[in-house]
């Protein structure tokens, strides 16, 4: 509960980040993504690869590579305002 309570706000401020920066999508996920990982995954050492937007899914894709190398993906929706991380590769629910 605590945890879905800091991502709500970490998503709002970014929502009101963005409305002041004007910054483009591809930049919100890419910052919506590197919040994510830092509240959840602190200790993965994660670091930004690439960006682009995924028309299979209408989402946006961000790779982060972690400290053996391996590549993660993420996935952010909606594409016109990417705030949600709707896939979550290190998730082990």
């Amino acid at each position: 509960m605590k945890r879905k309570m800091v991502l709500m706000i970490g998503a709002v401020l970014v929502s009101v980040c963005a409305g002041w920066a004007m910054i483009s999508p591809k930049s919100l996920a890419i910052t919506t993504v590197k919040i994510y990982t830092t509240l959840n995954y602190h200790d993965h050492d994660l670091t930004y690869v690439s960006v682009e937007y995924a028309k299979g899914f209408g989402d946006y894709s961000v790779v982060l590579k972690d400290r053996e190398g391996s590549h993660q993906g993420f996935l952010v929706t909606p594409s016109f305002f990417p705030v949600i991380v709707s896939y979550d590769p290190l998730d082990n629910y």
